[in-house]
């Protein structure tokens, strides 16, 4: 016979206070290391700066980043985006049409 499903208040109430802190602070640290740059990804942050924003001013240049796997383009893209409502990464994939890309 099958176990009936549990629901979540269920399956968690023996977490404590000290439990829910230290999730805390898991999540705190997952936050602070995904602002931080990654060994590749720091240096070529730091250089795109001078060369396509330099003096905090958008010239003409344009650069196209190709990557092997999509996660390393999720990071460069957020890294890259600047903050909601910014326009200065786009993102595109083999699977967009000619017309998106």
């Amino acid at each position: 016979m099958t176990p009936p499903t549990l629901s979540a208040s269920e399956l968690f109430s023996h977490v404590g206070r000290d439990d829910l802190a230290a999730l805390d602070d898991l999540i705190a640290a997952a936050d602070q290391l995904s602002r931080r740059g990654r060994c590749q990804g720091g240096p070529l942050i730091d250089w795109l700066e001078p060369q396509l924003h330099p003096g905090g001013v958008w010239g003409d240049r344009r650069l196209i980043i190709f990557t092997e796997y999509r996660a390393t383009q999720n990071w460069l893209h957020n890294r890259l985006s600047g903050g909601a409502g910014t326009k200065t990464a786009t993102a595109s994939t083999g699977g967009h049409c000619s017309a998106t890309r």
